[in-house]
């Protein structure tokens, strides 16, 4: 994918190169303190929030001081303060505006694809995959139907 998005860099005129570093070295990128005068890059991230709550994900990468922001918001910063805290409809109202300024508005990052899972059971096996099973088995609950 990296090679395909860098062909398709070159072919409207930008100068780039790909470059293939061990999870350490990019994690000197991903996260704060970043390098200083390390000039414009592109990373390829992926990122789950398998507890299926913003609380997880939003601080952390899209407020200012999250460890793996890129950028810095007041309003967005607002909005996840308040959200984060409130609870019932309030927290819906709130996660969405902090969601609407920043994909409607700030559109920070660019999303190239959503990957989808997929689990295929058995007949005989007593089990029923979650969203967190791509991350997790637990094989304790999985057991032989009678």
């Amino acid at each position: 994918m990296m090679e395909a998005l860098m062909t398709m860099y070159k072919a409207v005129g930008l100068n780039v190169k790909l470059k293939m570093f061990e999870s350490t070295i990019v994690r000197t990128y991903r996260y704060k303190p970043r390098p200083v005068n390390s000039g414009p890059y592109v990373l390829e991230l992926m990122h789950d929030n398998n507890a299926g709550d913003a609380v997880f994900t939003a601080f952390s990468q899209y407020h200012c001081k999250g460890d793996s922001s890129f950028m810095c918001d007041k309003t967005l910063d607002d909005f996840i303060e308040k959200a984060q805290v409130a609870t019932g409809e309030e927290r819906r109202t709130l996660w969405r505006a902090a969601f609407k300024r920043l994909h409607e508005e700030l559109i920070p990052e660019v999303m190239l694809y959503h990957m989808v899972q997929y689990a295929r059971v058995g007949k005989r096996i007593n089990f029923k995959p979650t969203f967190t099973s791509i991350l997790e088995l637990p094989l304790s609950q999985i057991t032989f139907k009678q």
